[in-house]
């Protein structure tokens, strides 16, 4: 079982940040979660949402902005929206996970071409809602790891992770039961659950032997 913070430590500090990876990081996880989205002059950059509204103190839309104008924005105690390679920079010699979440269209090509750059590959999983960009992923690169992510309860988790060769699933908190982590086991695929954020959460994930377990308050569990 392996525990992981989301964007960053999105319960402890500003998501998505520089500060809330290294929080995580020093509080000795197992990795970390994150969201890429692509600039209109082609960067990915680590930010939730497909606009700077909500977590910045400025407004627009990530893919109609250029890296530049994106760099001003204060995404919170003075942190700037990072790049995915500053990221990746930071934990470039550390041992620890990191889970891609891609929220936006064109980024496939980009991210494979950065993650082979630095040479990490056997650190990621990309995951997506959207199944379509996973199986692009897989048709570029045969072993990346990819999770599909879901709100919902399949009826055959098996079948949708086979669909897009696969090597997990990622699931809800509010969704998930034993009977799906079981089924996936079963057949070799492994399970990552968000966001645990409670004591109980944390111990019947733990009971049911889920793989990965993402929590916005990476410090407080591992206390």
């Amino acid at each position: 079982m392996k525990i992981i913070g989301h964007r960053g430590a999105k319960g402890e500090k500003a998501e998505n940040t520089l500060e809330g990876f290294r929080y995580s990081f020093n509080n000795k996880v197992d990795g970390v979660e994150l969201d890429i989205h692509c600039t209109k002059d082609q960067h990915l950059v680590v930010i939730h949402d497909d606009t700077l509204d909500r977590t910045t103190d400025r407004q627009g839309k990530i893919s109609q902005m250029s890296l530049e104008d994106i760099s001003s924005a204060n995404a919170g105690d003075g942190e700037k929206v990072p790049l995915l390679s500053e990221v990746f920079d930071f934990y470039n010699d550390k041992d620890q996970e990191i889970m891609v979440e891609i929220k936006s269209s064109n980024c496939e090509q980009l991210l494979l071409k950065i993650i082979a750059d630095y040479k990490i590959e056997d650190k990621i999983i990309i995951k997506s809602f959207n199944h379509r960009f996973l199986k692009t992923i897989r048709h570029l690169n045969k072993d990346v790891r990819i999770f599909p992510l879901l709100y919902g309860l399949p009826l055959d988790p098996v079948s949708l992770i086979k669909s897009i060769d696969g090597q997990g699933i990622s699931i809800s908190l509010s969704t998930v039961d034993q009977e799906l982590v079981q089924q996936c086991h079963r057949s070799g695929y492994q399970v990552a659950v968000w966001n645990a954020n409670t004591t109980e959460d944390f111990e019947r994930l733990k009971s049911w032997s889920v793989d990965y377990i993402c929590t916005d308050f990476p410090g407080v569990i591992k206390r």
